[in-house]
């Protein structure tokens, strides 16, 4: 496991339900490591790729979602 996982969590999603989201959290909070979570509303499955970049809450979070992956990047790889 990474020293500081990094999830970006979805309100909608089918592959990665709310329950296994859930999950997940609780494997993370039960550790010592550091981790980051973020839940970005309104959106689905493939937001960062596949959402209307025209509607300015999705384009907002996608932005946000690829800012945060560089920042990981940068910071631990």
């Amino acid at each position: 496991m990474c020293s500081y996982p990094l999830s970006n969590y979805l309100e909608s999603d089918d592959i990665f339900t709310k329950e296994l989201r859930h999950q997940s959290e609780d494997v993370l909070t039960n550790t010592t490591a550091n981790y980051q979570l973020a839940l970005y509303g309104r959106t689905e499955h493939g937001f960062t790729v596949r959402g209307n970049s025209k509607d300015r809450v999705v384009q907002f979070q996608s932005e946000s979602a690829f800012a945060q992956a560089v920042r990981w990047f940068i910071e631990y790889l």
